[in-house]
């Protein structure tokens, strides 16, 4: 005599009550796919930047006198920079204007009451 689990129980029953987690479910996976929807569409709308680029905008410390050129301390790194034309001295701050290789081109920020 062969049985079978769900030989005597009518198929009405079996999904009787599982409705709601049938739903859940469906909800769920709905929910995941708009959001992986929308994080796709926010990463593909972002500007593709290298770490050189990134550099543009930041912030630094002249380590060497920059005349026309000299090192500045940027992003925890000593890099080699250039001026745009002015003298900067050591320790002034500077700030990255355009990235060439390995040379920044910083300009002096000026300090409130210079």
């Amino acid at each position: 005599m062969s049985t079978s689990l769900f030989h005597e129980i009518p198929v009405h029953t079996l999904f009787q009550g599982g409705a709601l987690a049938l739903w859940t479910v469906i909800f769920l996976v709905l929910l995941l796919i708009i959001v992986t929807v929308v994080l796709v569409i926010t990463q593909r709308n972002r500007t593709a930047m290298s770490g050189t680029e990134m550099m543009v905008g930041m912030e630094g410390v002249v380590r060497s006198r920059i005349d026309p050129e000299g090192e500045v301390f940027v992003n925890s790194e000593l890099w080699k920079a250039q001026s745009l034309g002015e003298v900067i001295e050591k320790g002034d701050k500077v700030k990255v204007r355009k990235v060439n290789g390995l040379l920044l081109t910083v300009e002096k920020i000026e300090q409130k009451g210079d």
